[in-house]
């Protein structure tokens, strides 16, 4: 599968998504049995995904990419990790007991926590570091180009592929999430527009604009074509603002930064 392909897979799958995130604290719940091993398959294809009976399963995964996932942070937001963190791959396999119903999301991001922290001993700590960021407001030479979205229909935002968004039903804290990911920056949503909508937005990327790299992955994994290769369309500042009247404003914030100390590639089993 092309790394474009798995990237949609996996976000759709709500296996990288941004909430709430704090500091390498004793965490209460753990799997009660897992799995880990080398994925030497070099495929392009990976997944992070718990299902409703507390299985977990995360394969062609770095460790970087699980901070990512158990941190609720972007690719930027990682600091001090080895080398082989962001490029040797992993399969994980875990399970914990489902009789209290189906882990939340909260649930499986402490759960790996606490398996980083056992298996790889990882230990880590956050700093807010001053960094450039994007404002997300409504630009001021056109209204916005939205439409409400249908109450019933699935929310979120799925890549449609390496330069386009389509979703049925999405907020705009849930763009900026998205536009994050892809500008390397965090996008923080101050167009004061409430509700969520169905839009379509469609740009040509820049160079390293999306990418592995972006989801903590071995850049060129997967054999993906260079981006930012001489094919006309907008930017995505261009689009946000023809397509959607929405603008991008440059700006400086204090940002989350999870600083790695220590991690060690685990035994397997």
């Amino acid at each position: 599968m092309a790394i474009r392909q798995a990237v949609r897979a996996a976000l759709c799958a709500g296996g990288i998504t941004r909430c709430a995130s704090g500091q390498s604290t004793p965490v209460a719940k753990k799997f009660d049995v897992a799995s880990v091993k080398a994925y030497k398959a070099q495929d392009g294809n990976f997944m992070i995904r718990t299902q409703p009976d507390g299985t977990f399963r995360a394969v062609g995964v770095t460790i970087k990419m699980l901070v990512m996932f158990a941190y609720n942070i972007k690719a930027f937001q990682v600091s001090g990790a080895p080398a082989w963190a962001g490029t040797e791959l992993w399969e994980i396999q875990a399970k914990t007991d489902s009789s209290d119903g189906p882990p939340s999301r909260g649930d499986s991001q402490a759960r790996v926590r606490g398996l980083l922290e056992e298996r790889y001993q990882l230990k880590v700590h956050t700093e807010l570091r001053t960094m450039p960021t994007y404002a997300l407001v409504r630009a001021k030479s056109s209204g916005t180009k939205l439409t409400p979205a249908a109450s019933d229909a699935q929310p979120g935002i799925c890549p449609c592929g390496p330069g386009s968004f389509a979703p049925n039903r999405a907020s705009m804290s849930m763009l900026a999430d998205q536009l994050s990911t892809r500008l390397w920056r965090v996008v923080v949503d101050k167009t004061g527009i409430k509700g969520e909508y169905s839009f379509k937005l469609e740009w040509v990327p820049q160079l390293n604009e999306y990418g592995p790299e972006s989801y903590g992955l071995p850049l060129g994994l997967g054999g993906a074509p260079p981006q930012g290769a001489a094919t006309p369309g907008p930017s995505l500042s261009t689009a946000l603002k023809e397509q959607l009247g929405l603008s991008l404003k440059s700006q400086k914030g204090q940002v989350e930064v999870v600083v790695i100390d220590h991690v060690e590639r685990p035994s397997e089993n």
